[in-house]
């Protein structure tokens, strides 16, 4: 996992974008369908930086998916 792949803020675990793609086995542009359609909550900290996912998004999506 590289640096930027994961990060903690406030108690809170985001992942970025190719980073959920591959837990979620998919492409990151279907990760950007997800964020899109509300079925994932993504922040950006800095205007212009990475995207990031919530890991309580991720984690309701995954068990979504696999039931």
């Amino acid at each position: 996992m590289a640096k930027h792949d994961r990060i903690v803020r406030d108690g809170k675990v985001f992942y970025s974008v190719p980073e959920t793609a591959r837990m979620l086995k998919t492409s990151a542009n279907k990760v950007r369908d997800y964020m899109g359609n509300g079925s994932l909550e993504w922040i950006q900290f800095e205007t212009n930086g990475r995207l990031y996912v919530t890991a309580e998004s991720l984690i309701g999506l995954k068990q979504k998916t696999t039931k």
